[in-house]
């Protein structure tokens, strides 16, 4: 995708950690917390730019970190090879962006519903380093033993920002209103 030439009215955005990166002039080395490892998402508009408010823009990014932070948490599940994974760059298909109460609920309670199902990863997660074995790379075992712990120290780098994100957002209760960094 990336080879094929962009319109003129092509819009691309970079995301790293669920938040924009503006600077068109700013070096890798500049951005907070970025590393060899890291990944930033390009996102790429074909115009028709929408314009969201600071929540709105919120709720876009912990949306977008929480669908990478599932998929993530959905192969530790499956003892599935993490290369394997889609990375998302866009909120769930359907999901709403606006500044209502409903849309932060449901938002919430997807939050709610995989830190439930995280936990018991993590569980899984902490029985390979207290069982503490010793094995042989390449063996089953090994193998599995790998994806588990890979799956969630991945589901740990979306869920961080994600909830960073999500902590940030003021309910103002008085006037049925949010508020966002």
């Amino acid at each position: 995708m990336l080879h094929q030439k962009l319109p003129l009215t092509s819009v691309i955005n970079l995301i790293y950690l669920g938040i924009e990166l503006v600077n068109d002039f700013q070096k890798l080395s500049q951005i907070n917390r970025f590393s060899p490892n890291s990944v930033i998402h390009i996102t790429h508009n074909r115009g028709g730019v929408r314009v969201y408010s600071s929540h709105e823009e919120n709720i876009k990014n912990i949306d977008i970190l929480l669908r990478n932070a599932e998929e993530c948490n959905k192969y530790a599940k499956r003892n599935i090879d993490s290369r394997e994974r889609q990375r998302f760059s866009n909120p769930s298909h359907g999901a709403e962006i606006d500044e209502t109460f409903q849309t932060f609920g449901d938002l919430t309670e997807r939050i709610g519903n995989l830190m439930v199902s995280y936990s018991t990863q993590l569980h899984r997660f902490a029985d390979v380093l207290s069982k503490d074995e010793s094995m042989r790379p390449g063996t089953r075992r090994y193998i599995e033993a790998g994806q588990i712990i890979t799956n969630n120290i991945d589901t740990a780098k979306y869920v961080g920002p994600m909830m960073k994100n999500f902590s940030s957002t003021k309910v103002n209760m008085t006037n049925n209103s949010f508020n966002s960094p």
